[in-house]
């Protein structure tokens, strides 16, 4: 099995003996820096409206799984206060156990402890404070928990897991111990960079950068994939697989997205079909009339996928339009579908859903949690004491409605104004949950936690599009957009990419910076047609008079091609920012050609040059 990811970085521009704006050997002066989001802190005028990143957990906190520093339940959201602000990228709720990633690499844990989940070193039963996990590197990117154990990625693709190993579930062998109580690395996956990972009850599914998924753990009821068959009520002495194995069901099948449920598994291709495999109570998996599915088999009836989670007996996925599909057994109304049926095939979750998309989802024992246009949305199991498995699990509060009561709908969370969901995961019982600004020459702008952009600055020919004069000195709200995720600003004109990808853009239209087609100034937010009608945009970039954007993995520019115009641009005319081959203006998106089995991943506009991270397969 050969593997390799490389992430290149591509600069478009010709090279002039003035200025190391390529960092290509050059010494030459560069002209304007412009901002990126991430940069906001050097914005000090928009101190109201700046980004501010919290947790949120609520449900059971036996073991302190909440992170909270108590025992104490919770019947709706409350704020872990262990990170401060703006410094969190992702939590993962376990069976009783929380795992919170850091922006700056650092993995914490909190929660019961008793198969070292927890990753720490003192050996202590379980914590109430999240405590950093012991011996892991400081670059851990993604992190995901089981019922009993851990895991985590690093950014060059490397896998360390830690806890529960009675199933094999870590991956390190078979005379590993059958408990691992600090993070230990997965040395079988060596030379295969891993990109993400999902963990069950008892195994684990690994998706490689070339989208190979390999399973291993605990294969009652053919939940790894590879053919091992159940006997009766899904159990058999030994079907574990105690290092990673290639599903060779899916040779040839580019995977980018799986999940692990309590005893069956699903995974999304990169054409977005979903495949499920595992045991099939009540046709839970959708497909096929045995009890049991041990290979991977292909679900026939959903759109175009993006997003797939596994509960204890149920499956929910999200496909590229937003819309829901959940099916499988339906106890306690987990498929929030209106009622307790089982449902055999995949049926859209309405309600809320019809009007806003869903843009995540995530599976506990018995409920689901999504968010939609940045809320938080729960059902299914709320708490109250069920089946004998349940009675030591039964504080309840999971769902955040501030009851134990079931609800068989999508119910809103309540977080309070201006605060934007960005990140859902569910435990069995407990739930977690975890925006942007720039700056042009003369104006800046930002977006706040409710999709709402705000502008302030020199105002030329309305590139700000709200009120008359020249100058806006405080921010002053747009009300012409959607829901908006990204914003960027040129020398005159600025770009807005919404939650649903259309890309609005307006000001000075010098050159064809805005896309619309022609040079006509734009007085009001006007969206960009052409190629994003088809595929939404998911990241956008402005130069000096010249824009572009990342699009289904494609980068398009327009605008200033570089030909020489006014005296200010005379000294920076040698042109290609466009990256089409010549120094013509473009008044409509043109994509660059980077040839084959190249994807974009982030764009960066300079003066009159322009970047972008690419990934090659």
């Amino acid at each position: 099995m050969s593997i390799a990811t490389r992430l290149m970085l591509k600069i478009s521009r010709s090279a002039s003996p003035n200025g190391p704006k390529l960092g290509l050997g050059f010494c030459q002066r560069r002209f304007i820096r412009v901002l990126t989001c991430e940069e906001q802190d050097l914005i000090t005028d928009i101190e109201d409206v700046k980004n501010r990143r919290f947790v949120a957990l609520w449900g059971n906190g036996d073991h302190g799984r909440l992170g909270l520093g108590s025992l104490e339940s919770k019947w709706r959201p409350a704020f872990v206060s262990a990170f401060g602000d703006g410094n969190l990228r992702e939590i993962a709720c376990g069976g009783a156990h929380t795992l919170f990633l850091t922006d700056t690499g650092n993995v914490y844990a909190a929660g019961l402890n008793d198969c070292g989940q927890l990753g720490l070193e003192d050996g202590r039963s379980y914590t109430i404070d999240p405590i950093e996990v012991s011996g892991l590197p400081k670059d851990i990117v993604k992190i995901s928990a089981g019922y009993y154990h851990s895991s985590a990625i690093t950014e060059s693709g490397e896998l360390y897991t830690w806890g529960k190993n009675s199933s094999g579930q870590l991956g390190l062998g078979r005379k590993a111990s059958k408990v691992i109580p600090v993070p230990s690395k997965v040395d079988f996956l060596n030379g295969v960079p891993i990109k993400m990972v999902a963990l069950g009850s008892d195994h684990s599914i690994a998706v490689t950068d070339k989208g190979e998924v390999l399973s291993w753990g605990g294969g009652e009821s053919g939940r790894l994939g590879h053919g091992h068959k159940s006997s009766l009520l899904g159990f058999l002495s030994s079907t574990s697989e105690y290092t990673p194995r290639l599903i060779k069901e899916l040779e040839g099948v580019k995977v980018k997205s799986v999940a692990a449920g309590m005893l069956h598994s699903a995974c999304i291709d990169e054409n977005g079909c979903v495949y499920v495999f595992g045991e099939k109570a009540v046709r839970k998996l959708a497909s096929r009339a045995e009890s049991t599915i041990s290979t991977p088999s292909k679900i026939g009836e959903l759109p175009y996928s993006e997003e797939v989670a596994c509960g204890a007996h149920h499956t929910c996925v999200v496909t590229s339009g937003g819309e829901l599909y959940t099916w499988g057994s339906n106890e306690n109304g987990c498929l929030g579908t209106g009622d307790t049926h089982a449902v055999h095939v995949p049926e859209r979750v309405q309600g809320p859903f019809l009007k806003h998309p869903v843009s995540k989802v995530s599976c506990g024992w018995k409920h689901t949690a999504a968010i939609s246009d940045g809320n938080v949305y729960t059902w299914g199991w709320g708490g109250a004491m069920g089946t004998f498995f349940e009675a030591e699990h039964s504080s309840g509060g999971q769902l955040g409605l501030g009851d134990d009561v079931d609800y068989v709908e999508p119910a809103m969370v309540d977080f309070g104004e201006n605060v934007k969901a960005l990140q859902i995961s569910c435990g069995f019982n407990h739930t977690g949950a975890v925006k942007s600004v720039a700056a042009g020459m003369l104006h800046s702008a930002c977006i706040d936690e409710n999709g709402c952009v705000y502008v302030f600055g020199e105002k030329a020919v309305r590139k700000l599009a709200s009120r008359a004069e020249s100058t806006i000195s405080t921010p002053s709200k747009i009300g012409e957009l959607p829901y908006s995720e990204e914003v960027a600003c040129g020398a005159h004109h600025t770009c807005v990419v919404t939650s649903g990808g259309e890309l609005y853009t307006w000001g000075s239209n010098e050159n064809g910076c805005l896309g619309t087609g022609d040079t006509h100034a734009v007085h009001v937010p006007e969206r960009v047609q052409g190629p994003f009608l088809k595929h939404p945009v998911s990241k956008v970039s402005c130069g000096w008079k010249h824009t572009a954007a990342i699009s289904d993995g494609n980068v398009y520019t327009w605008g200033w091609g570089g030909a020489m115009g006014t005296f200010f641009e005379a000294e920076h005319s040698s042109g290609g920012q466009l990256g089409l081959g010549d120094d013509v203006d473009y008044v409509e998106p043109a994509m660059v050609d980077f040839g084959e089995n190249v994807k974009a991943l982030q764009i960066s506009c300079g003066f009159n040059h322009t970047g972008a991270v690419l990934e090659y397969n």
